[in-house]
């Protein structure tokens, strides 16, 4: 079932890229209740053709805001709809939150959690991140997230600032594939011997609790392969989303 929500904010993150803000009528506030990681499907209709897409929510719910990124796909209708065409003000077509990958949290975890993403893959997995910041004080989060360049990362400076504050809990990880990263290991795609560094190195398995990731296929199962396979990690510990 879908509703009507007025656009509150539309915000320019990347180049390809926007976050789109939803306005939440107060009757309609238990319907757009969602755990991070969940995603909303959008429906407009462009050019007479009745378009729906689905997107992670980026927020988190303890923000008390509704928000997704779009980021441009090539000859993607939606995509380029929104990048090109949508503004505050606007009406969109909004579904219910829905989705199985999705964070429970408890107040008085004390977790090692490590957080994969790749590209877009980021929208989840921030939502993940920030409740995670802000429920369980004593938990911490390694997050690794493989862009092309530092200019098409989303949430780049919302990340930095975040490390600030979060200092000691956050371990933030901006890995390039077209350009130098800070260092060897930062540069590269996320695959094969950079897998192993992560898990052997920069967040040892003996203390990793639950893996969340968002990315490209490939990328998910080399991960998930190498958890299960070569340290034995178990199966229901392992969180993933597919972008299709």
């Amino acid at each position: 079932m879908f509703e009507s929500l007025k656009i509150k904010n539309i915000k320019k993150e990347t180049s390809n890229s926007v976050s789109i803000e939803f306005i939440i009528p107060s009757e309609n506030t238990n319907d757009y209740s969602f755990k991070a990681g969940q995603f909303l499907t959008l429906k407009a209709n462009i050019n007479g053709e009745d378009v729906r897409r689905s997107y992670s929510i980026c927020s988190s719910p303890e923000s008390g805001e509704l928000k997704v990124v779009v980021k441009q796909i090539p000859n993607g209708i939606f995509s380029t709809y929104a990048n090109s065409q949508l503004k505050a003000g606007d009406i969109l077509e909004v579904a219910k939150p829905s989705g199985t990958f999705f964070l429970e949290t408890k107040s008085e975890n004390k977790k090692k959690y490590v957080l994969i993403a790749a590209g877009s893959g980021i929208t989840p997995i921030i939502s993940i991140l920030k409740t995670i910041l802000l429920v369980e004080p004593s938990s911490s989060i390694d997050l690794f997230y493989g862009n092309k360049t530092q200019n098409q990362t989303i949430f780049k400076n919302e990340l930095e600032n975040l490390n600030s504050i979060y200092e000691g809990r956050l371990n933030l990880n901006f890995i390039y594939s077209e350009e130098k990263g800070e260092s060897r290991f930062h540069t590269g795609r996320i695959e094969g011997r950079k897998i192993k560094k992560i898990f052997k190195k920069h967040s040892p398995i003996v203390n990793v609790n639950e893996v969340f990731m968002c990315g490209p296929q490939q990328m998910t199962e080399n991960v998930k392969n190498l958890l299960i396979n070569k340290f034995n990690f178990p199966k229901n510990k392992i969180n993933f989303e597919l972008f299709t």
